[in-house]
């Protein structure tokens, strides 16, 4: 852990040692491990495709030390995949936010992130539905649920998928969170064009 290959200048080299032996003194003091991570990541005037495996591999060494210490620190995830996604590509970034959304299951942030970046990122409907619905199952009864409900609708809405939108805010129409009234007034105004076996269970 104290021995790291960094790949930068002799300058950023003594910079990021001297960071990284402050965070190994006291692994508690976040300010620490703040600067270290933003070295880490300005490596070679910015890390991408190109940047050199030591800046590479000391950037996700300092990302992964950094998360096992604070792993419920969800905007560090994001910023990883981003990295991940900037460095390696579509797969290496989905890959951190899988093991983010497994460090903090019930993370309304991250699991938004994750969705919307599958759906920039991939042309699978049904693969997209599945991650929400996996991110709707660990996030969707929460009091603050409502931007990855807003996510939600917003894909179904690119597809025009009517059917799927009114289905979800039938869904959150019974759930008591925050900003509430607003997905029920949409499921008024949708309700008056759908069909009855949408509106009423069979008897």
């Amino acid at each position: 852990m104290a021995d790291i290959s960094f790949g930068g200048t002799d300058e950023e080299n003594a910079e990021l040692r001297k960071l990284n032996a402050e965070v190994l003194a006291n692994s508690d003091e976040f300010e620490s491990w703040e600067k270290l991570v933003r070295a880490a990541e300005s490596q070679e005037g910015g890390l991408n495709r190109n940047s050199s495996p030591q800046a590479i591999a000391s950037a996700r060494n300092v990302y992964d030390r950094l998360l096992a210490r604070f792993p419920l620190f969800f905007g560090y995830w994001k910023k990883y995949a981003d990295i991940e996604f900037s460095i390696a590509g579509t797969e290496a970034a989905e890959m951190v936010y899988e093991r983010g959304v497994a460090s903090i299951t019930n993370s309304v942030d991250l699991w938004t992130n994750y969705c919307a970046f599958k759906v920039e990122t991939s042309h699978d409907s049904d693969l997209i539905r599945e991650l929400f619905e996996r991110g709707a199952n660990c996030v969707g009864l929460d009091f603050l649920a409502h931007p990855f409900w807003d996510k939600y609708i917003e894909f179904e809405e690119r597809l025009e998928a009517q059917d799927r939108i009114f289905g979800i805010l039938t869904r959150v129409i019974h759930i008591p969170m925050h900003q509430y009234a607003r997905y029920f007034e949409r499921y008024r105004t949708l309700a008056v064009s759908r069909p009855i076996v949408e509106l009423a269970l069979p008897t």
